[in-house]
Protein backbone atom coordinates (compact mmCIF):
# COMPACT_ATOMS: atom_id res chain seq x y z
CA UNK A 1 0.00 0.00 0.00
CA UNK A 2 2.82 2.61 0.90
CA UNK A 3 4.43 2.20 -2.71
CA UNK A 4 1.60 3.46 -5.00
CA UNK A 5 0.72 6.09 -2.36
CA UNK A 6 4.32 7.13 -2.59
CA UNK A 7 4.19 7.00 -6.37
CA UNK A 8 1.09 9.09 -6.61
CA UNK A 9 2.84 11.53 -4.45
CA UNK A 10 5.68 11.60 -6.64
CA UNK A 11 3.75 12.12 -10.27
CA UNK A 12 1.50 15.05 -8.23
CA UNK A 13 4.29 16.82 -6.67
CA UNK A 14 7.16 16.36 -9.33
CA UNK A 15 5.75 16.37 -12.59
CA UNK A 16 3.81 20.35 -12.39
CA UNK A 17 7.65 21.37 -11.54
CA UNK A 18 9.31 19.33 -14.24
CA UNK A 19 6.63 20.93 -16.84
CA UNK A 20 6.49 24.08 -15.41
CA UNK A 21 10.25 24.53 -15.56
CA UNK A 22 10.41 23.34 -19.40
CA UNK A 23 7.50 26.31 -19.59
CA UNK A 24 10.10 28.58 -18.88
CA UNK A 25 12.30 31.18 -21.76
CA UNK A 26 15.73 29.80 -21.53
CA UNK A 27 19.14 31.92 -22.92
CA UNK A 28 22.02 29.49 -22.62
CA UNK A 29 25.83 30.65 -22.97
CA UNK A 30 27.94 27.44 -23.86
CA UNK A 31 31.46 27.53 -23.64
CA UNK A 32 34.09 24.63 -22.97
CA UNK A 33 37.31 24.29 -19.89
CA UNK A 34 40.92 23.41 -21.96
CA UNK A 35 43.04 21.42 -19.61
CA UNK A 36 46.60 20.97 -20.20
CA UNK A 37 48.81 17.79 -19.45
CA UNK A 38 46.98 14.80 -20.41
CA UNK A 39 43.69 16.75 -18.21
CA UNK A 40 45.32 17.28 -15.37
CA UNK A 41 46.57 21.21 -14.70
CA UNK A 42 44.15 23.32 -14.62
CA UNK A 43 44.10 26.72 -13.37
CA UNK A 44 40.55 28.82 -13.96
CA UNK A 45 38.95 29.63 -17.13
CA UNK A 46 37.23 32.71 -18.07
CA UNK A 47 34.68 32.49 -20.73
CA UNK A 48 34.17 35.57 -23.43
CA UNK A 49 30.92 37.19 -23.33
CA UNK A 50 28.46 36.17 -25.60
CA UNK A 51 25.96 38.56 -26.64
CA UNK A 52 21.99 37.48 -26.75
CA UNK A 53 19.34 39.78 -28.42
CA UNK A 54 15.62 39.81 -26.41
CA UNK A 55 13.55 41.89 -28.48
CA UNK A 56 15.39 44.93 -29.11
CA UNK A 57 17.65 44.96 -26.64
CA UNK A 58 21.70 43.16 -26.22
CA UNK A 59 22.95 41.25 -23.13
CA UNK A 60 26.17 39.78 -22.39
CA UNK A 61 26.66 37.12 -20.53
CA UNK A 62 29.99 35.68 -19.23
CA UNK A 63 31.35 33.11 -16.63
CA UNK A 64 33.99 32.40 -15.02
CA UNK A 65 35.17 28.77 -13.63
CA UNK A 66 37.23 28.14 -10.63
CA UNK A 67 39.18 24.74 -9.84
CA UNK A 68 37.24 25.21 -6.63
CA UNK A 69 34.22 23.28 -8.62
CA UNK A 70 31.96 26.57 -8.90
CA UNK A 71 31.06 28.54 -12.55
CA UNK A 72 30.69 31.92 -10.98
CA UNK A 73 28.25 33.59 -13.52
CA UNK A 74 26.67 36.82 -14.13
CA UNK A 75 23.04 38.15 -14.55
CA UNK A 76 22.92 40.79 -17.19
CA UNK A 77 19.28 41.04 -16.85
CA UNK A 78 17.08 43.65 -15.68
CA UNK A 79 14.51 40.66 -14.51
CA UNK A 80 15.28 38.26 -11.75
CA UNK A 81 16.16 35.05 -13.49
CA UNK A 82 17.62 31.46 -12.54
CA UNK A 83 21.05 29.84 -13.76
CA UNK A 84 21.46 26.17 -13.64
CA UNK A 85 24.80 24.46 -15.31
CA UNK A 86 24.43 21.72 -17.57
CA UNK A 87 27.89 19.52 -18.20
CA UNK A 88 28.76 17.34 -21.19
CA UNK A 89 30.85 14.23 -21.01
CA UNK A 90 33.03 14.64 -24.29
CA UNK A 91 32.63 11.09 -24.19
CA UNK A 92 29.04 11.03 -24.35
CA UNK A 93 29.70 8.15 -21.90
CA UNK A 94 27.27 9.52 -19.75
CA UNK A 95 24.29 11.40 -19.72
CA UNK A 96 24.06 15.39 -19.48
CA UNK A 97 24.55 16.47 -15.84
CA UNK A 98 22.26 19.52 -15.28
CA UNK A 99 22.90 20.96 -11.73
CA UNK A 100 20.30 23.26 -9.30
CA UNK A 101 18.41 26.20 -10.24
CA UNK A 102 20.02 29.27 -8.51
CA UNK A 103 18.07 32.59 -8.28
CA UNK A 104 20.29 35.64 -10.06
CA UNK A 105 18.09 38.38 -8.23
CA UNK A 106 19.33 41.29 -9.75
CA UNK A 107 21.11 43.07 -12.47
CA UNK A 108 24.63 42.33 -12.19
CA UNK A 109 24.56 40.22 -9.45
CA UNK A 110 26.96 37.19 -9.51
CA UNK A 111 26.36 33.69 -8.14
CA UNK A 112 28.61 30.87 -7.69
CA UNK A 113 26.96 27.77 -9.30
CA UNK A 114 28.88 24.28 -8.12
CA UNK A 115 29.61 21.67 -10.91
CA UNK A 116 28.90 18.19 -10.75
CA UNK A 117 32.72 17.29 -12.17
CA UNK A 118 35.79 19.66 -12.92
CA UNK A 119 37.60 17.43 -13.84
CA UNK A 120 37.89 15.89 -17.79
CA UNK A 121 36.86 12.31 -18.91
CA UNK A 122 39.42 9.95 -18.92
CA UNK A 123 41.82 11.00 -21.72
CA UNK A 124 39.76 14.27 -22.74
CA UNK A 125 41.24 17.22 -22.64
CA UNK A 126 38.35 19.58 -22.49
CA UNK A 127 34.92 19.79 -20.41
CA UNK A 128 31.97 21.37 -22.05
CA UNK A 129 29.47 23.28 -20.31
CA UNK A 130 26.58 25.71 -20.53
CA UNK A 131 24.83 28.27 -18.57
CA UNK A 132 21.23 28.39 -18.67
CA UNK A 133 19.14 31.27 -17.78
CA UNK A 134 15.99 30.42 -16.73
CA UNK A 135 12.97 33.17 -16.82
CA UNK A 136 9.30 33.30 -15.60
CA UNK A 137 7.62 33.85 -18.94
CA UNK A 138 5.98 37.29 -17.56
CA UNK A 139 9.54 38.39 -17.30
CA UNK A 140 10.84 37.59 -20.55
CA UNK A 141 7.95 39.40 -22.02
CA UNK A 142 9.34 42.42 -20.08
CA UNK A 143 12.66 41.60 -21.74
CA UNK A 144 11.24 41.76 -25.20
CA UNK A 145 9.61 45.24 -24.75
Amino acid sequence: MRFPVALAYLLFTALPIIKAINLYPEIRHETKIHFGDNGKSFSGYYSQPIRHKVGEKFYDTQCTVYNDGHVYANNPFPVQCYAAVIQYPKKRTAPPMQGNMIPLGNQNMKVAIPLTYLKPEEGSTENQYSIVYYFHPDDYELLKK
